[in-house]
């Protein structure tokens, strides 16, 4: 009972409190998913509710389940709103916690003690408008160590308004920086330091229309970052990093805000960000038409990643109707669909697995489809969106009404979304007051990632100097339906920053110096020593105000306080210290001091009654303000017009290669995009094209079939391995099959990721090699017997290739990058013979000699940054790291460089730069082509090797192999995979499915 004596049990119950929403939705931090019922509450406050008898943790618990939570403990006690959990309220670190963080790594990461005194560490601090569902809740995080280790101190973990989640961390895999709300610092290109492990706690407030925070990380990466985050209660938050550097150098500091992916609409329109939910952007999307026979058309709508969309209109009269969803799904983990009629809730559908059938309205699929409702005049809006994995295909809908009849809508030919006569949609804004270096988004589909994730990236870029300081202040927001919004901010000076828009506003960010005239006063002009503070036509609010002065308005504070005057009634709301504080205040009049008793008390402060001096200040500097210009450096600028260009924007390109299939008609481009592998002539034109029944993935090409040239393996995520002829037909086919890694349950299809063909056995023949979704890697013959298979792709993998690891010129070992932080090599057998961990997250990899002395080395590379190089036959020995902690590392290619003995490494980084790494991996020359680089190739000219390299901006550059730039493009989308290709041309891939080539090597 120790645990309870000494009042554990009621801090952890308040902790679960402030870590979930108003629904009792945890935010997720750490290893976590998104929480969609309210468990974690019911798992805990029952155990304070009995301890303490606490009538806050039992209206609490039949909040969150709507009055259905059965009290085991009943003893007669009353239910109370608990709002001591509304506001901002601080969860400071525990001691055993904080020691134990500060005591070493939690797994191999670097580490460093944190400048953060335990007095001032803090765990989690809540922002809580109020107990309404629809209500306001932010939560920020302070440590950033802990089991499964998320890279995410001092940074937003969710903001929810209107039961939406607006920002989110619920992520299991992914540790990066930049894949959380918060701040990464590149110094001269590095991110080779982590954040500190625990964030420190400056300052917070707490007043009736004002919330604020002052949190801090020291000595990041050579920088001091503050937060200070202010609230204006129930509309706004103003988010102000600053960034003061340490030591002298040049500095990338990229703010980065994390978002759900709602089919692609969100954008950065100028310098503002803005996220659309709702019936503004009703449209399918992320789905591609298919061709197929057994759909009731020769047609139908594949839904192929995680944030597939279909959305249609039907007018058909208002009542109660049977919708059936003809449709399947690949497997039992993907097998059903939402669907909402007019934007409401979502009704879960179940289809059939494997063949298309009728929908039910369970998973056994034994009860009929369920009803739908249309109320009032049509047309109404149909959205439907995926409840599990994809893939899924859909064939048609079937609207059945109350007599009977029918309405068939064919997928092929669905008839378009409606628009609203009243704007319905939600709108997330981003707005900064300073202008920025960058701006952009990124869309991320990546396995871990329990929803597609679209994320904002703000940049400022500069030599700084020890002293000087960068500073992010961004106002953040919702409109939705029924509490439309609309704010600017824009900086007037240095911590003054006007707000313009519904409830015209001034932002305090810290001290303000008043400019005095020679008679030495300050008409006019604001001056304050303050943490904080925001003034309204309405009030005056300030935090750790020790000093304001505004034409013949003045209040002085000793020691600080926490201070919101009502302007209109002189009351005034004060937080004191220990000891008390005297207020001196003056309006017009003699000053007057008050003596204010510690804590939070009330005074009426008559001079302030009904003063209007305040309201017409800011007026004036809200309409004098000038907004940040919408003139950012672009990203994405003029586009080149390519040699060739290949299909349309409709699927997401996974993979490039190139092979010669020995039929004599030459080298040939295969493009691997949606559902879709496509073989291109040099000249650009398709010659054929398959179509599986999910996205593919990976293609190889061996000597499989009895017929001409070599034939091409095909792997899906449709846990399909297709062989096709050198001329596209469809020969064979078979669903690989294997055990889950958990051993939960028995032998079933699992979608592919890798394939290979190569003759492992000696005897002549080819055998295909596949990574799977349960983690296999698995050898089958070319009529598909299996030689063995065994666990080592956790979780999938990012690329597989064959390897001459003795050098004797002829391959005998299977590498592959799992996404689970290893890279591993595997001989012909079967067995591990290396395998080096990075860290969590997506692993490329490259194998060479490095230093020239006959032997292999092999460097690996994470996309949560750790790149690590070691001997092939000693994995745990360490020759070198090259981190960039934050940032993905993309691509990895070795190559010889400068023509001595060994290989060069080169590095495509989501830094924005590429590296060129010598033997002992030390920078030989970076170039930064812009934002994230997401590949690099090397292609012998005559004229020497050249380095080719694409960034998310859209830029492909060549270089030579001294780092010289040479040629460069700009390509109309996103280039993610580079390939050459037909003499001097370089083949470019977008992410939105197009390829397209340049001359860019003659």
């Amino acid at each position: 009972m120790r645990y309870f004596e000494a009042g554990n049990m009621e801090k952890y119950a308040d902790y679960m409190v402030g870590i979930c929403d108003n629904l009792g939705l945890a935010s997720g931090f750490g290893d976590s998913g998104v929480s969609s019922t309210p468990n974690l509450p019911q798992l805990v406050l029952p155990l304070g509710l009995w301890h303490s008898g606490d009538g806050g943790y039992k209206w609490l618990l039949a909040h969150y389940t709507n009055g259905t939570w059965q009290n085991p403990y009943e003893r007669g006690i009353e239910p109370v709103r608990p709002d001591r959990f509304t506001g901002v309220n601080v969860f400071m670190t525990d001691p055993q916690v904080y020691d134990y963080i500060q005591s070493g790594p939690t797994y191999n990461e670097p580490f460093a003690r944190a400048d953060v005194p335990l007095e001032e560490s803090f765990d989690k601090i809540s922002f809580r408008e109020s107990w309404d569902p629809g209500g306001q809740y932010l939560l920020l995080d302070g440590i950033a160590r802990g089991k499964h280790l998320h890279y995410d101190g001092n940074s937003i973990i969710e903001f929810v308004e209107g039961q939406e989640r607006w920002l989110l961390d619920h992520d299991y895999l992914t540790r990066n920086s930049t894949e959380h709300t918060m701040l990464t610092v590149l110094r001269n290109g590095r991110a080779d330091t982590l954040v500190p492990n625990l964030a420190g706690l400056a300052a917070y407030a707490d007043l009736p229309g004002l919330g604020y925070t002052e949190t801090y990380c020291r000595d990041y990466n050579s920088c001091d970052w503050t937060r200070k985050v202010l609230w204006r209660r129930g509309e706004w938050f103003l988010v102000a990093d600053t960034v003061t550097p340490r030591e002298p150098d040049h500095y990338d500091l990229e703010l980065t805000w994390k978002t759900v992916d709602e089919a692609g609409a969100q954008r950065v329109d100028g310098q503002s960000f803005v996220a659309e939910r709702g019936t503004g952007t009703a449209a399918t999307a992320d789905c591609v038409l298919v061709d197929d026979p057994d759909a009731s058309g020769g047609r139908a709508l594949m839904m192929g990643i995680p944030n597939s969309r279909i959305c249609f209109g039907v007018d058909l009269p208002a009542g109660e109707y049977f919708l059936t969803i003809v449709a399947f799904g690949l497997d039992g983990s993907s097998d059903s669909l939402w669907a909402s009629i007019d934007n409401g809730d979502g009704i879960a559908f179940h289809i059939p697995q494997g063949r298309y059938g009728l929908s039910a309205s369970d998973h056994t699929k034994t009860t009929k489809t369920p009803r739908v409702v249309l109320e009032g005049k049509g047309p109404h809006l149909v959205t439907v969106t995926l409840r599990e994995l994809p893939p899924v295909r859909v064939d048609r809908f079937i609207f059945e009404a109350a007599d009977g009849s029918t309405h068939v809508f064919e997928a092929e030919d669905l008839p378009p979304a409606p628009r609203p006569t009243e704007d319905q949609g939600r709108y997330f804004h981003i707005k900064p007051a300073r202008p920025l270096n960058a701006a952009w988004v990124t869309n991320h589909v990546r396995a871990g990632i329990v929803v597609p994730v679209s994320i904002l990236h703000q940049r400022l870029s500069g030599e700084m100097a020890p002293g000087t300081s960068a500073r992010f202040a961004s106002l953040m927001y919702v409109s939705r339906a029924g509490k439309r919004r609309d704010f600017t901010p824009a900086e007037i000076v240095p911590n003054l920053i006007a707000i313009s828009g519904d409830e015209p506003a001034v932002a305090v960010l810290g001290d303000l110096e008043v400019d005095r005239n020679a008679a030495g006063d300050a008409p006019g002009a604001l001056g304050a020593r303050c943490g904080a503070g925001l003034l309204t036509r309405q009030a005056i609010m300030f935090s750790d105000l020790r000093r304001m002065e505004l034409r013949e308005i003045s209040v002085t504070a000793t020691p600080a306080v926490d201070i919101e005057v009502n302007l209109a009634t002189g009351r005034a709301e004060v937080n004191a210290p220990e000891g008390g504080a005297q207020l001196r205040v003056r309006a017009g009049t003699q000053p007057r001091t008050i003596g204010m008793p510690a804590g939070r008390s009330s005074v009426q402060i008559p001079e302030f009654a009904n003063l209007s001096d305040v309201g017409r200040y800011v007026d004036s500097v809200v309409s004098a303000a000038r907004p940040v210009s919408d003139s950012v450096p672009a990203v994405g600028a003029v586009t080149e017009t390519p040699v060739w260009s290949a299909f349309e924007p409709d699927a997401r390109l996974w993979r490039m290669k190139t092979a010669d299939l020995g039929d004599g008609s030459g080298e040939r481009l295969f493009v691997c995009r949606g559902p879709y592998v496509s073989c291109l002539d040099p000249d650009g034109t398709e010659v054929w094209r398959f179509q599986a029944h999910g996205q593919v993935r990976d293609v190889a090409f061996g000597d499989l079939r009895d017929e001409p040239g070599l034939e091409v393996l095909v792997g899906s995520a449709d846990a399909h391995l297709y062989v096709l002829s050198a001329d596209g037909r469809l020969l064979d086919s078979r669903q690989p099959t294997g055990i889950p890694w958990a051993r939960s349950f028995g032998e079933r299809a699992w979608g592919v990721f890798n394939v290979l063909v190569e003759d492992i056995t000696g005897d002549g023949r080819p055998e295909m090699l596949v990574s799977l979704q349960n983690f296999d890697l698995q050898a089958l013959t070319a009529d598909w017997q299996l030689l063995w298979r065994h666990d080592h792709a956790l979780h999938g993998s990012i690329d597989m290739s064959l390897e001459d690891v003795d050098g004797d010129g002829a391959a005998d070992t299977i590498f592959l990058g799992d996404k689970y932080g290893s890279g591993t090599g595997v001989d012909f057998s079967g067995k591990k013979i290396y395998q080096r961990y990075t860290s969590i997250g997506d692993v490329v990899y490259a194998v060479a000699d490095l230093d020239g002395d006959g032997k292999k080395e092999v460097v690996t590379a994470s996309s949560t940054g750790d790149t690590v190089a070691t001997p092939i036959d000693a994995p745990n020995t360490t020759l070198w790291r090259f981190d960039n902690f934050g940032y993905p590392a993309n691509r990895l290619v070795a190559a010889d460089l400068d023509g001595r003995p060994g290989n060069e490494v080169l590095v495509a980084s989501g830094t924005g730069y590429v590296y060129a790494l010598d033997a002992a991996g030390k920078v030989l020359w970076q170039d930064r082509p812009g934002v994230c680089v997401h590949d690099v190739i090397t292609v012998p000219t005559p004229s020497g090797i050249r380095v080719v390299y694409c960034d998310e901006s859209g830029l492909v550059r060549v270089a030579d192999a001294t780092g010289q730039p040479i040629a460069e493009v700009r390509t109309p989308g996103i280039p993610v995979r580079l390939s050459a290709f037909g003499g001097g041309i370089v083949a470019v891939g977008l992410a939105d499915g197009r390829a397209m080539a340049y001359d860019l090597l003659r």
